[in-house]
């Protein structure tokens, strides 16, 4: 488990014996989540930092008219929702769901904010991920502006990137038609054409990219 734990980015140029021996001074409550579990529910309170260190989850968001937004995907290891555990207003704004089984570690705010204090180290890698949180949503806001076609070709580059291969399993359709704001056959439908012209190659849900700067040019 402490391997795990030790490749948060939270945990970044920290030996895994320093995460150990930490883990082993602090108070922690460690969870696990089965398929389509809640992990997190919108609008609890944020009293822990929560790590999660095996599994996939997915984070949605239910708007004031009612309508389910999907906001992000978390692959692990991952921290939920780094800013809110110190603001005053510290109430998740998402809702996060097991997309498999999903295994949690939970710190208590007191004992991070002790972390933080003796590891200047992984004070400076929670400043990074919170920097790093705000050029996300940015890049979110730049997104939102794009062509469907642009908002898929944006969502595959992303997964190049975290898996570091050209073939990928997306989630499903309709997950991500929410995520885009669209119907799913509207989304099925783009996804066809992005086929048909060569630059993707799909089966079921895996995704093979074909055609990488056409991808580019599309998500700019």
């Amino acid at each position: 488990m402490e391997d795990k734990i030790a490749a948060c980015k939270l945990f970044q140029n920290v030996s895994i014996e320093e995460v150990n021996q930490l883990l082993s001074q602090i108070k922690y409550v460690k969870k696990s989540y089965s398929k389509d579990s809640i992990i997190v529910f919108q609008n609890d309170v944020c009293v822990n930092l929560i790590i999660m260190y095996t599994g996939k989850a997915i984070a949605e968001k239910i708007n004031y008219s009612g309508k389910t937004i999907v906001v992000e995907e978390f692959i692990a290891p991952r921290i939920f929702a780094p800013a809110f555990i110190f603001i005053k207003d510290n109430r998740y704004p998402v809702s996060v769901y097991a997309l498999e089984t999903c295994e949690v570690i939970l710190i208590p705010r007191n004992e991070f904010m002790n972390i933080l204090q003796q590891h200047q180290q992984i004070l400076f890698n929670f400043l990074q991920i919170i920097s790093e949180q705000t050029y996300f949503l940015n890049n979110k806001l730049n997104v939102s502006k794009l062509s469907l076609k642009g908002k898929i070709a944006n969502y595959m580059l992303n997964q190049v990137k975290n898996t570091k291969k050209e073939v990928f399993t997306m989630i499903s359709h309709q997950r991500l038609a929410d995520l885009f704001g669209v119907a799913r056959p509207s989304f099925t439908r783009t996804l066809a054409e992005m086929q048909k012209d060569k630059t993707i190659v799909m089966d079921v849900k895996e995704v093979r990219i074909l055609n990488m700067q056409v991808l580019r040019n599309l998500a700019e």
